[in-house]
C-alpha cells in the first residue's frame, strides 16, 4: 500500500546559498544520439486501425515509438511514415479497416540502404536486430541462457511483438554454431514493456500482448495481439528525403497454419521477392527476384542492405568486394576511401517459400529464419551468411522433424550506432547483459551501471558546523557521538520504483521524517544542516514521520509511488524520467529533556543523498 504523505510548510523562507564541500553526484555518461527503430505491423493484429499520430493505423505504415523509452503500458507507436506516402495503391482503401482483414498494403521488409556494412576483420563484429512471428518457439538450448530471449518470451505467447538483438557475431559467412554460447539472443524491445514473470523488462513498443496463436487467425477474426514484422534503423533525417527498399507481402495463404497472406504485390505489379524502391512516393522495382536467386513464387521477409551509393543494385562479385577500397595515394596526395563495386544485401524468405528446404550454393539446407546472400553477379544460388541458429532460432536442421522459426524483419546498425546503450560504450545494453559485460540485477533490461542508487553529498565539516560537531562520514554529530548517515541502495528506476533509502546512526527509540527537494541550500537547523530545498518548479515536501526504533534507524521506500499518487501532494511532487531529487532525514536529537544534543538545540540531519531517475 502506498503511504500518505503530507506537503512540508515551512515558517520561514530559507536562502539558497553555495554549499562547501559538497560531493557532486556523478551520473551515468549520456550517450550519443541514438538510432531509431522504424518497424511495420502485420495486418492480425488488434492495433491495426486504431488511432493515433498521425492516423490510424494500418500494416503499410513505419512506425516508431511513442515518446520516450519506457516500461510499461505506452501509448500506441506514431506513424513516422505512411503508407500512402510510401506510394502503396491500396492505402486509402485500407485506412481505419480493423486488424484481421487481409487490405493489400502490408510492407514485409525494409531498410533505408544504410545498413552496417560488413567486412572479413574478425575483430569487427556485429549483432542482428530482429523479429520473429508468434509461432516462434526459439532455440531450445536457450532455456539454460540469460533469461529475456525469444525462448523464455514464447513460453508467455510474447515472442511476436518484441524486437531482439543477436550476440555478438563474427564475419560470415557463419558457419552453423552447435547448440551452446554460439546460439544467443536476448529482448531489446519488449511489445507492452510487461515482464513475462520469466524475463527481465524491455521498453515498450506501445503494443499489444500476448499473442496466443492457438487463438488467432484463421479460426479467429484477428490475432490477441500485435505481430512485428518488417525493422530497420533511422538516423535523425526526413525520411521523405530518403529512398526506402522494401519488400510486399505475397498472394496465397499460408502453408502451415492457413491464414490468408494479403497479395500486397498484386496490387503493385510485381513479384513477392522483388526488391521495391520508393522515393517521393513512387514506386519502382529495385532488385527483380531472379538477381536474389529466387523463384517467383518466393516472398522476402527480410531485408539488411548497404547501397554502394550510386543508386543502382551492384550484386557482389568476390566476398567482400562491397567494402569501401582505399587506392594508393600519389605523391603529396592522402589516400581516400573509394565506392565499393557491389552492395551489401542480405535477406530471409517467407516461411512456405518454394527455396525453404532446398539447397544454398555451398549445400546448405535453406530455411526460413537464415540470412541469404545472393549469388554472386546475379545468377545462381543464394548462399547462407548468417545461419538462424547464429540469432538463437529454431531450425530444422539443428532439430529435425521439427518446424523452424520464421524470421520477420532484421536489421543491422551502422559503425558507432545503437538503439539503447546508456553507458556509451558502443554496444547495445541487451548485447552487453546477454554477453555478461553488463549486469542486471534487478532483471529491468538496464545495465546496473546505468541506473546507481543515487550519491550522499552535504557532509558535516568544520566550515559549516553550527557548534564544532562535525563529522565527515555524514551529518553533524548528534548525542550518540557520531553523525547520522543516510544511505541508497536498490536502483534508481523510475518503472521499478525499488530505491531504499536508510539512515543510520540515529538516537534510538525517537522520532525522524525525510525531506525531499530538487534544490540546494546551506543553512543551520538544530544541531545540524539542512542542504535539500525547493527547486525549480517543486517545493519542498516531506515524508511521514518515523520511529528510529532501538537500532537508531528508519527506512524509506516507495518513493516514486508515493511522489505521484498522495492526493494531498502537488503534480510538481510526481518524480519523472531523468529529473534529479535529493533526500535528507531530519531527527530528534535528544536524550529526554536534558540531553538535547551537541548544541542543545534538539534535532539534528543526516547528510543529503541525490538520485537522477532513470527508465
Amino acid at each position: 500500500m502506498l503511504q500518505r504523505l503530507s506537503k512540508i510548510h515551512l515558517q520561514r523562507p530559507f536562502a539558497a546559498l553555495a554549499i562547501p564541500g559538497i560531493v557532486a553526484f556523478a551520473a551515468a555518461p549520456s550517450a550519443a544520439a541514438q538510432t531509431e527503430l522504424v518497424f511495420s505491423l502485420d495486418y492480425h493484429g488488434p492495433l491495426i486501425g486504431t488511432p493515433t499520430i498521425g492516423g490510424p493505423l494500418t500494416h503499410g505504415d513505419l512506425l516508431v515509438r511513442s515518446g520516450q523509452s519506457v516500461f510499461g503500458p505506452a501509448l500506441p507507436p506514431d506513424i513516422l511514415y505512411n503508407g500512402g506516402q510510401v506510394g502503396l495503391p491500396g492505402y486509402s482503401g485500407c485506412v481505419g479497416v480493423q486488424g484481421g482483414i487481409p487490405c493489400p498494403v502490408e510492407i514485409d521488409a525494409m531498410s533505408y540502404g544504410f545498413d552496417r556494412i560488413l567486412t572479413p576483420d574478425p575483430l569487427d563484429t556485429y549483432a542482428v536486430y530482429f523479429t520473429v512471428d508468434e509461432y516462434a518457439e526459439g532455440d531450445p538450448s536457450l532455456l539454460a541462457g540469460p533469461p529475456g530471449n525469444l525462448r523464455t518470451e514464447a513460453q508467455a505467447f510474447d515472442s511476436s511483438g518484441d524486437v531482439y538483438t543477436s550476440g555478438l557475431l563474427q564475419p560470415g559467412p557463419i558457419p552453423i554454431p552447435s547448440p551452446g554460447p554460439g546460439r544467443r539472443n536476448h529482448i531489446l524491445f519488449d511489445g507492452d514493456g510487461q515482464p513475462t514473470g520469466i524475463g527481465p523488462f524491455a521498453p515498450s513498443l506501445g503494443l499489444v500482448e500476448p499473442n496466443d496463436p492457438n487463438l488467432g487467425l484463421p479460426g479467429a477474426l484477428q490475432d490477441t495481439g500485435s505481430h512485428v514484422d518488417a525493422i530497420t534503423a533511422q538516423q535523425p533525417v526526413n525520411p521523405l528525403l530518403q529512398t526506402l527498399y522494401f519488400s510486399v507481402d505475397g498472394p496465397g495463404s499460408d502453408t502451415t497454419f492457413g491464414y490468408q497472406h494479403t497479395g500486397t504485390n498484386g496490387s503493385l505489379g510485381f513479384s513477392p521477392g522483388d526488391i521495391l524502391a520508393s522515393q517521393n512516393g513512387v514506386i519502382s522495382l529495385f532488385i527483380p527476384f531472379d538477381q536474389l536467386g529466387l523463384g517467383m513464387f518466393d516472398d522476402v521477409d527480410a531485408l539488411i542492405f548497404h547501397d554502394n551509393g550510386n543508386g543502382v543494385y551492384d550484386p557482389w562479385l568476390a566476398m567482400f568486394d562491397w567494402v569501401p577500397t582505399f587506392p594508393t595515394p600519389g605523391p603529396g596526395t592522402l589516400a581516400m576511401p573509394g565506392p565499393p563495386p557491389s552492395d551489401l544485401l542480405l535477406f530471409s524468405v517467407k516461411r512456405g517459400s518454394p527455396l525453404v528446404g532446398t539447397l544454398d550454393a555451398s549445400g546448405t539446407i535453406i530455411e526460413e529464419g537464415d540470412l541469404l546472400l545472393p549469388p554472386p553477379g546475379g545468377s545462381g544460388l543464394p548462399l547462407i551468411y548468417v545461419p538462424g541458429e547464429a540469432m538463437g532460432l529454431k531450425t530444422g536442421r539443428s532439430f529435425p522433424g521439427e518446424r523452424g522459426d520464421d524470421l520477420s524483419g532484421a536489421t543491422i546498425l551502422g559503425l558507432g550506432e545503437t538503439f539503447l546503450d546508456c553507458n556509451s560504450n558502443g554496444v547495445e545494453d541487451g548485447v552487453d547483459i546477454a554477453l555478461g559485460t553488463s549486469t542486471d540485477t534487478n532483471l529491468n533490461g538496464v545495465p546496473d551501471e546505468c541506473e546507481p542508487p543515487g550519491a550522499a553529498w552535504c557532509f558535516c565539516t568544520p566550515a559549516v558546523d553550527p557548534c564544532a560537531n562535525d563529522y565527515a562520514a555524514g551529518g553533524c554529530e548528534n548525542v550518540t557521538g557520531v553523525g547520522g548517515i543516510l544511505d541508497g541502495t536498490g536502483s534508481s528506476s523510475l518503472f521499478l520504483d525499488d530505491l531504499v533509502l536508510t539512515s543510520t546512526q540515529l538516537p534510538t527509540n525517537n522520532f525522524a521524517l525525510t525531506f525531499v527537494g530538487q534544490g540546494a541550500t546551506s543553512v543551520t537547523l538544530g544541531n545540524g544542516v539542512r542542504c535539500v530545498d525547493s527547486g525549480g518548479s517543486s517545493s519542498l515536501y516531506r515524508r511521514p514521520i518515523s520511529a528510529t526504533g532501538p537500532g537508531g534507524m528508519c527506512v524509506e521506500s516507495d518513493i516514486v509511488g508515493w511522489s505521484c499518487t498522495d492526493p494531498l501532494l502537488p503534480a510538481a511532487a510526481c518524480i519523472m524520467l531523468g529529473s534529479t531529487w535529493s533526500f535528507q532525514t531530519w531527527y530528534r536529537d535528544n536524550i529526554g529533556v536534558v540531553n538535547l544534543g551537541p548544541c542543545g538545540m534538539g534535532s539534528n540531519l543526516t547528510n543529503a543523498w541525490e538520485v537522477t531517475f532513470t527508465p
